[in-house]
């Protein structure tokens, strides 16, 4: 992973990295490490995890999951997911 953040770096890319929605503790890429690794490398981290517990207690959360799995987000969930990364981007600038 930080061999791409220094390559997307290198090739002038502005880089931020996200949390899984999953309403569980991601295995592949856990929270905590990933958030390690935005503090390391000085990136902007989007937490998608602690917005879908937030949702997940206004609203019945297999609105916000595919029903079949329980792990990718609907078009709910999605919403979520775009809404946060384009706040990132408003607040740090990433565009500019």
């Amino acid at each position: 992973m930080r061999t791409m953040i220094r390559m997307a770096r290198d090739a002038g890319s502005k880089v931020q990295l996200l949390t899984f929605p999953n309403s569980h503790e991601s295995d592949f890429f856990p929270v905590e490490w990933v958030a390690d690794l935005a503090s390391d490398e000085n990136i902007p981290l989007v937490r998608n995890d602690e917005s879908f517990k937030v949702a997940l207690r206004r609203k019945n959360g297999e609105d916000f999951f595919l029903p079949d799995d329980f792990n990718h987000p609907s078009e709910l969930g999605y919403s979520v997911v775009a809404a946060n990364v384009f706040n990132s981007i408003v607040e740090n600038q990433l565009l500019n």
